[in-house]
């Protein structure tokens, strides 16, 4: 049991170092950092004048806002 305990430790430290690795590749290796704007799209299974709506739309405002428009 302990054995198995140590594998699986083990792999999930493998798989997360793997990730970090592919992360670091896949950044632009110049000083500089380029900012792309981002598309995030959300969807509501409510109706529209649902109260729900109005708090997603100010939500959705507030990151816009914050982000600088990057969002």
């Amino acid at each position: 049991m302990k054995r198995q305990w140590i594998f699986s430790s083990a792999l999930i430290v493998a798989f997360f170092l793997f990730g970090l690795t592919l992360q670091g590749a896949a950044q632009p290796s110049s000083s500089k950092t380029l900012v792309k704007e981002q598309v995030w799209r959300c969807s509501n299974f409510l109706p529209p004048h649902h109260f729900s709506q109005w708090c997603i739309s100010w939500f959705l405002d507030e990151i816009e806002k914050r982000t600088e428009g990057r969002i």
